[in-house]
């Protein structure tokens, strides 16, 4: 491919890539420290962000070493600068304790999969912000609700949103049993319904496309 050619190529990608995480790109933004080139908000220099993914299976395995021990006191799973990091990538204590305690029906690589679409939308759409809603177990559907027929989906799609904007109340999991049995009815991976739920956030017909096409 001619230099030129690459040159569209390269920029055709990055606003596709833009375009898909609904980030405005201005060739004219100024980037202050915690911002990267086109304006998505970054963690902190002091954070390397290129290996994230290797701290987070540490602190996993940290986790699942302590359940496996008996210990079902999250709050002493992790010290003061693990909780930050954490923090940083829009992830809670809880959300790991989870994900340990459903092992090995909820593979690590899922885990990372989940952590990483709401790392995303963290960085992205919340520029790095907690929000400081937090649903409560009676706004969700019941198990039994149904839209267009298809049991437990009103009920995962808020649970989605919520896991996404860092909402989801303590008590109530993304990826819990019932969850993974739906997805899996359905033929739709944890992760790919997050993203799923990103793109189509506030059109939930889409959504429900989307679902009777994949099953």
């Amino acid at each position: 491919m001619c230099t030129a050619c690459s040159a569209i190529a390269q920029r055709v990608s990055l606003a596709a890539l833009l375009e898909t995480l609904s980030v405005e790109y201005s060739p004219r933004v100024v980037s202050p420290p915690f911002y990267d080139r086109v304006g998505i908000r970054m963690l902190t220099p002091k954070m390397n962000n290129y290996d994230w993914t290797d701290q987070f299976l540490k602190l996993y395995e940290v986790a699942l070493k302590k359940y496996e021990d008996g210990n079902r006191q999250v709050e002493t799973y992790f010290s003061h600068q693990e909780k930050d990091f954490l923090a940083r990538i829009g992830c809670r204590p809880m959300e790991i304790y989870d994900f340990v305690e459903d092992a090995p029906d909820l593979s690590y690589e899922t885990a990372l999969l989940i952590t990483a679409a709401r790392r995303d939308y963290f960085l992205t759409k919340q520029q790095g912000e907690w929000s400081n809603n937090m649903l409560k177990i009676e706004d969700f559907p019941e198990k039994k609700d149904s839209i267009e027929g298809i049991e437990w989906l009103p009920r995962i799609i808020l649970k989605a949103k919520a896991r996404l904007r860092g909402e989801l109340p303590v008590d109530l999991m993304y990826c819990c049993g019932g969850d993974r049995s739906f997805l899996n009815r359905h033929n739709i991976h944890p992760a790919d319904f997050l993203r799923l739920v990103w793109s189509a956030m506030n059109d939930d017909a889409k959504i429900v496309e989307f679902v009777e096409y994949a099953t």
